[in-house]
């Protein structure tokens, strides 16, 4: 099983989407500053993430869900109402 995942930050709430056939390591990775573009943005919080069978599925799905910028309907995309997460106007 392979998959898609939602992390912000709770230092700065910006998102990371990424995708993964281990969800727990990655993390843990995260959250240990071993990946490059979230090393020192943490720590990170796991929001959401959706299984897929294939990891070719699952990158298709991860290059939609970064295409789409806006933060409001990538959480919406997770099944997460906007609502529930605090964002500021500019993170909109």
């Amino acid at each position: 099983m392979y998959y898609v995942y939602l992390l912000i930050s709770l230092k700065s709430g910006i998102f990371y989407i990424g995708q993964t056939e281990n969800l727990l390591q990655r993390f843990l990775d995260h959250n240990a500053n071993r990946s490059e573009f979230t090393k020192h943005k943490g720590p990170w919080a796991l929001v959401a993430f959706k299984q897929f069978p294939s990891r070719g599925a699952a990158m298709a799905e991860e290059y939609r869900l970064k295409k789409l910028k806006n933060k409001r309907r990538i959480l919406l995309e997770f099944g997460i109402e906007p609502s529930n997460i605090k964002l500021t106007n500019k993170e909109a």
